[in-house]
């Protein structure tokens, strides 16, 4: 055994440290070094976002428009936190490995922080085309002013053209990683960390170059969490100091540069035409009267609808990066959720032992997630180190794709007066991004201070469900209830409670098994966790459920036998929808006595095909019924003291009533029996369209063709997507806040809900519930039920 010291937070001592195989064959040293510590990993992986599709539609929801978006790649960084060890190594071919695992604390919730939280850069490019949609394809003038918009790779370009390393890459690398060693990974380190910051900040002529410059150095430090007062005082200060005047210099040479083009810009506005110029205007007033005199002062001009038009790509990028990341995960959520925890392997492999290498090992041993995590992410790049997941969820970290939709609701660029004002760019709860000027949902309710909606978005969702396969959230089908004044705990517990019919009378004699949508130790939990955040700074509360649905889910529901879907629509319409008691038994009862006449009708869908009769297949005629079930001895029993219609205010208290019931009951069966085939169609033109989308014409056929089934697929929802009215919500309301819960999700739409989930065969539950709590300076929390 050696004896000699050991410093385990240095790779270059660790590996003089570890065995090795002598010329004698012989191997000496110890066999590997084991370091444990409650810490966090940062993990960069990459990301692609593949082709997508972006739909426009009219305030009531109905389609107009459809267009494509190109795949683009870009670098997601995600925190695990937990028990971390990592073992060092040399392997069969002298290599040292690094072999990490981590017990990761409360993976259950920590998937939704990671959603909220997560790094992801290199939107750029997606939002570019998001951009195009929203303002026109095709327009030089925005064009321009997306060359000039990114500034990070100018201010690159300026600084690696005729670098001075002794003013800028030495200064800097003394100052992150205090050495002065230059090679091309310390480069193309800092070179990715700068593009990265300078392209979040809005660079016009009139910003003080100095200033910027010493912000940029600043946050460059705050990367790699060391303290910016380094920069004040010795050694640091010159450093810093050296490389802020280097800086600021090159960013005055791209100022001088968006000078230049202010001039070009100007000729362009000057020729341009009035629509041309529309998209610009939508910037607001102060660029609608510069664009009509430009020519006064068009460098301050250029500067503020350049400014204008950073301001909204911006918005957008933060919105693409908060969808992309709930749709990781949601993903990520996905495998194994059911645990409170999970062991992740993860193993890296050291092709050349660098001063970075041996940098990011320390940061490792130390603690320091964050630098770890950049270099980790550089080295990976330039093959210094290769980073290979041993487990199914760091894969998903390490290697995702995934796909973003843009669903764009009631938007008319004429109408628009201020796009940065006007528009609400918004991503829900499955990470789908929307954008709203004026958009009324499927139904909806308020009372005093609270509104429910249900929100069906069938066509963005389920064209994207058909090509990913882990595309989240392919119907879109949510149902919100807000509170702008915090749902009461009594309130939530009531909401929880709507969804449970085992305490409802009619329910019990269900003939088949009620599927469960949110078991009660989940809900437990959730309210418990609600409690302690109700002290907290929120003023708001959103109870949401929606769909987790990808193309494994869609597959399923495309395969749906239609005749079971119907059947049991039938039972559970008739048991649970409320109406007076007449009514209901009545319904039982002709269920009940039709398999006598003829035992086929035990089948619901032979029976009904028999009482309806018209052209269109919704009427039925009451007297076939009675005469057809009175031969039998059993109608006098149960069905002979009927009358055919009743008085003032029990009118339906009588066939008539039983005959409109049964329509109702019989369409809204029918129409969710039509429900797999309508996919299926759907799926069948978006396969279509990715094998022709490069043809002009393919993207009209499938918008006239998706425009035709997905006002086929509403109509024949419409009578599930429902929500309590809005009188009986504001009586709701007012109980609730007196300590008398009422508030719950209508009937309807909960049936639909649960005939789905019963549906199909998931390991987790199909719809996603959330309990979010926010406040008007955006902080939130969400709680997973």
């Amino acid at each position: 055994m050696l004896k000699t010291q050991v410093r385990p937070w240095n790779l270059s001592n660790v590996d003089t440290k570890l065995s090795r195989v002598t010329l004698s064959g012989a191997t000496e040293g110890y066999k590997a070094f084991s370091i444990k510590a409650t810490s966090g990993l940062v993990l960069s992986g990459e990301l692609g976002i593949g082709k997508s599709l972006a739909t426009s539609t009219d305030i009531d929801g109905k389609l107009i428009n459809i267009q494509a978006t190109t795949g683009v790649t870009m670098t997601r960084s995600q925190e695990l936190r937990g028990d971390l060890e990592f073992i060092v190594y040399r392997n069969t071919q002298q290599k040292l490995e690094i072999l990490l695992t981590i017990l990761e604390e409360n993976q259950h919730q920590n998937s939704f922080k990671a959603a909220i939280d997560a790094e992801i850069k290199g939107m750029d490019a997606l939002a570019r085309q998001y951009v195009d949609i929203l303002l026109g394809k095709g327009n030089e003038l925005v064009k321009y002013l997306e060359e000039n918009s990114n500034l990070g790779q100018s201010l690159l370009d300026i600084i690696t053209g005729q670098v001075s390393e002794d003013k800028w890459y030495k200064p800097i690398a003394k100052l992150l990683f205090g050495q002065e060693d230059i090679d091309t990974v310390t480069k193309s380190l800092i070179d990715t960390q700068l593009k990265a910051e300078v392209d979040k900040k809005i660079i016009s002529t009139q910003v003080d170059a100095n200033e910027l410059a010493q912000k940029i150095i600043l946050q460059l430090l705050g990367i790699f969490d060391l303290d910016e007062t380094i920069t004040t005082t010795g050694k640091g200060k010159e450093l810093a100091e050296k490389a802020e005047d280097y800086l600021s210099i090159k960013i005055k040479e791209v100022q001088k540069k968006l000078s230049q083009n202010a001039e070009k810009f100007e000729k362009m506005v000057e020729t341009a035409t009035r629509e041309k110029l529309s998209p610009l205007a939508v910037f607001g007033e102060e660029v609608a009267n510069s664009l009509n005199s430009f020519d006064q002062n068009a460098q301050n001009n250029f500067d503020r609808v350049i400014t204008k038009y950073q301001q909204f790509k911006n918005n957008i990028l933060s919105k693409l990066e908060k969808a992309a990341n709930i749709k990781l995960g949601l993903s990520l959520q996905s495998n194994k959720a059911q645990f409170s925890s999970e062991l992740h392997k993860l193993k890296i492999i050291i092709n050349t032992l660098t001063p970075q290498v041996e940098e990011m090992y320390c940061c490792m041993a130390v603690g320091d997630s964050k630098k770890a995590s950049v270099l980790i992410e550089t080295l990976s790049k330039e093959k210094v180190i290769e980073v290979i997941a041993l487990t199914t969820r760091l894969e998903t970290i390490l290697n995702s794709n995934t796909r973003l939709g843009l669903s764009i609701i009631g938007y008319d660029l004429n109408k628009i007066k201020d796009v940065n004002s006007d528009l609400v760019i918004d991503v829900d709860a499955n990470g789908n991004l929307y954008v709203k000027h004026e958009y009324r949902v499927k139904a909806t309710a308020s009372g005093l201070s609270e509104c429910r909606e249900a929100n069906l978005s069938i066509l963005l969702g389920v064209a994207q469900a058909t090509q990913d396969p882990n595309f989240s959230g392919a119907i879109g089908l949510e149902y919100a209830n807000v509170d702008n004044k915090l749902h009461d705990v009594s309130e939530l517990r009531d909401f929880f409670a709507s969804l449970d019919l085992s305490n409802n009378p009619r329910a019990r004699d269900l003939p088949i098994n009620i599927p469960t949508i949110v078991s009660k130790s989940a809900i437990s939990s959730a309210v418990e966790k609600y409690t302690l955040k109700l002290n907290g700074p929120y003023t708001q509360s959103k109870i949401s459920m929606s769909m987790q649905s990808g193309k494994e889910v869609f597959r399923q529901f495309e395969t749906l036998s239609e005749r079971k879907l119907f059947q049991k629509a039938v039972i559970y319409l008739a048991y649970l929808i409320k109406t007076n008691k007449i009514v209901y038994n009545g319904i039982l009862n002709i269920l009940m006595l039709y398999p006598q006449v003829d035992e086929r009708f035990g089948d619901f869908n032979n029976l009904f095909n028999h009482i309806f009769e018209g052209e269109d297949g919704t009427s039925i005629n009451i007297k076939q019924i009675k005469t057809e079930l009175s031969k039998l001895n059993d109608y006098k029993f149960y069905l002979a003291d009927i009358r055919d219609v009743g008085y003032g205010a029990h009118k339906f208290e009588s066939w008539l009533g039983i005959q409109r019931q049964l329509e109702k009951i019989g369409a809204a069966a029918m129409a969710l029996k039509r429900f797999p085939a309508t996919l299926s169609k759907i799926r069948e033109s978006i396969n279509l369209f990715e094998a022709n989308s490069v043809q002009e014409n393919a993207i009209k056929d499938l918008n006239n063709r998706l425009l035709f089934l997905s006002n086929t697929l509403e109509k024949d929802l419409d009578y599930w997507i429902d929500v309590n009215g809005i009188l009986k919500n504001a009586f709701d309301d007012f109980w609730s806040k007196l300590g008398w819960g009422t508030a719950g999700i209508n009937t309807r739409l909960l049936l639909l809900f649960l005939l789905l989930e019963d549906a199909i065969e998931l390991e987790t539950p199909l719809f996603l519930t959330l309990i979010t709590l926010s406040n008007e300076s955006g902080e939130r929390v969400v709680i997973r039920v």
